[in-house]
């Protein structure tokens, strides 16, 4: 027999199960197909009349540490709740899902399923950039990598390229090692990257070829490195001599990337001049203790003008030393004259040589080689010989500097110094110690003793072109070519020159001399008959002296006609020297010019035509 129909209904709900297991999807996605989770009485039957109880989902198993989105709690309906926006944030392997309910029944994981990288969106760093030295690799090693919207590694990338750049620069500094890398496993790995200045506060920013969202780095810190160098922060600048350089000059201690050792307060550095263009001496240069890694100079100086000066900077410890660049120590405002070239001893009243020299200086002894306008005149002080100064007067400086080229004293000393004075008015000057000492007193002569004419009365008569006596007595008059005296011996005394004449003899028979019997003989004329008119005048008269000069008085022959028969020659010129001219003392200094009108009577017998001519000597003396 056949029953009737009847119905099996579901038992009590007793568990959860889960009907369409996940699958494997891409991170941020919905899981599909939709998740679906029965209520289910003992025997797995559905409670088909169920739609009141809720069911939740959530991990539990999480080995990409993901968040679920979508799991919260849905009423079920004909026993069975739906979750069709359910989706995991990280990539993984082996999610699990565990379902609950209320009211409560048996809770159940789903089966293992995986979480895969969605496309690639972005560039992070996964190992940022940690403080390092200046100069030195940042470690670990800096990572970018490649992710999803949802911060997933895209671990199958090994074609995009990364670099990195310095975002913000707090130290100026420049960025190595962060060319181009190609990414392995989604990941770009930067093994040598630095940076060679210190700041705090530095970023990193990378940016990729294909173009995804750039990334910056957290901030991190650029510290200093060993210290190994000195470098001149501020510069010397050109300053007047004697003044402190300002600004004040600098020097730190530095790494070997010119990073300055702020931490260093024991350093000590000092300064010396390197290039010293004018032997100048510096003030201010002596060792100083560094401050925070910086030693400062406020008080140096040099005293010397000159182009093109440089500074050295050692220190203690030694690091490499440092040489500033060029600078110029100017002049100062002018104080003083000074003697350049001191005076020289010189003889009385001749030039002193090297011209003598006076600078207008400012107070560290630098020539104000820009005066044009200052006046600078010398004067005797002191004075041993009470001499009278030459060629002192006040000259224009050129360059700074005047020149006195004609300078002489008049008188004879030992210790003689000169004063130097300005306008306007600077400190004066005294000279080194000098000598005048004795010049020359000397005698020239221009000409011999011309015959000029022969005549009576004391050659009153006409020129005569030879002496044709006929046997009558004549007298030969002419004149004594100029006598030049010059003085500059610097003493007070005076001078005289004297002549004094020899008798005239015929060459042809020079061993003949003049007969003292009553009768000249034909060969000779007597020195003793010759006279002469002396006449004497100034030429010129020295600096600061004065002078004067007289002629001797005349000496006539004792006859312009001597008789036929003389037993005794006149007194004439022969026998004693006589005065031709003199200076008296204290005017004897200077140039002279003395002469004299000859006066020569000529014996009927010296006329002889065995006689063809006569000679004497005119002895000039000089004392």
């Amino acid at each position: 027999a056949t029953s009737s129909a009847f119905s099996i209904t579901p038992g009590a709900p007793t568990h959860l199960a889960f009907m369409q297991q996940p699958t494997t999807t891409t991170a941020g996605s919905a899981v599909t197909p939709a998740i679906t989770v029965a209520v289910e009485d003992a025997y797995g039957n559905v409670e088909t009349s169920d739609s009141t109880t809720t069911v939740a989902l959530a991990l539990v198993t999480n080995p990409g540490s993901g968040t679920l989105t979508g799991g919260a709690a849905v009423t079920v309906s004909a026993g069975v709740a739906t979750f069709s926006g359910l989706s995991i944030n990280k990539v993984g392997t082996g999610y699990q899902l565990l379902a609950s309910s209320t009211p409560t029944y048996t809770s159940t994981a789903s089966t293992a399923f995986n979480i895969t990288p969605g496309a690639a969106t972005q560039l992070a760093f996964v190992q940022g950039p940690t403080t390092a030295v200046a100069g030195a690799s940042i470690a670990p090693a800096v990572a970018v990598a490649v992710e999803d919207a949802n911060g997933n590694v895209e671990t199958s990338d090994s074609t995009t390229t990364i670099a990195l750049g310095i975002g913000t620069n707090p130290g100026g500094g420049t960025l190595t090692g962060g060319a181009t890398v190609t990414v392995s496993a989604g990941i770009a790995t930067f093994s040598g990257l630095s940076i060679n200045k210190v700041g705090t506060g530095y970023t990193l920013t990378a940016s990729s070829t294909p173009t995804y969202t750039s990334a910056t780095s957290s901030a991190f810190n650029i510290t200093v490195g060993a210290p190994t160098q000195l470098v001149f922060v501020q510069q010397p600048s050109t300053t007047v001599a004697g003044s402190s350089i300002a600004p004040a000059v600098a020097v730190a201690v530095e790494d070997a990337n010119g990073n300055v050792e702020t931490g260093d307060n024991t350093t000590t550095v000092g300064l010396a001049l390197g290039a010293n263009p004018a032997s100048g001496t510096l003030s201010g240069g002596a060792a100083v203790t560094v401050s925070a890694g910086v030693a400062t100079f406020s008080a140096l100086s040099i005293d010397k003008a000159g182009t093109g000066y440089t500074l050295a900077a050692s220190s203690t410890p030694s690091y490499t030393s440092a040489t500033s660049g060029a600078f110029n120590i100017t002049v100062g405002a002018p104080t003083q004259l000074v003697f350049v070239q001191q005076p020289t001893s010189a003889v009385a009243n001749t030039a002193i040589t090297p011209a003598i020299t006076v600078a207008v200086e400012d107070a560290y002894g630098n020539v104000e080689t820009s005066d044009t306008t200052t006046t600078v005149g010398l004067a005797i002080g002191t004075n041993p010989g009470t001499g009278t100064l030459s060629g002192g007067a006040a000259v224009p400086v050129s360059a700074g500097v005047a020149t006195f080229s004609a300078v002489s004293i008049s008188l004879v000393g030992t210790g003689y110094t000169l004063v130097a004075s300005s306008t306007p008015v600077y400190t004066a000057a005294t000279s080194a110690v000098f000598d005048v000492t004795l010049g020359q007193i000397t005698l020239s002569q221009s000409s011999g003793l011309p015959t000029v004419y022969l005549g009576s009365s004391l050659c009153s008569g006409g020129a005569v072109p030879g002496i044709t006596l006929s046997g009558e007595p004549e007298t030969a008059c002419g004149s004594l070519g100029p006598v030049t005296v010059t003085n500059t011996t610097g003493l007070t005394t005076g001078w005289t020159v004297s002549g004094q004449v020899s008798d005239f003899t015929d060459p042809g028979s020079a061993a003949l001399t003049c007969d003292t019997v009553a009768t000249y003989n034909n060969h000779c004329i007597p020195g003793g008959d010759m006279g002469w008119i002396p006449n004497a005048s100034i030429d010129s008269t020295l600096s600061g002296t004065s002078a004067q000069v007289e002629p001797g008085s005349p000496i006539y022959p004792s006859s312009v006609a001597p008789p036929g028969s003389i037993v005794s020659p006149p007194g004439g010129l022969k026998g004693t020297p006589q005065v031709l001219c003199q200076a008296p003392s204290n005017l004897s200094q200077g140039q002279f010019t003395c002469g004299a009108t000859i006066i020569l009577p000529v014996p009927a017998s010296a006329a002889m035509s065995n006689s063809p001519g006569y000679e004497a000597t005119l002895t000039l003396t000089l004392y």
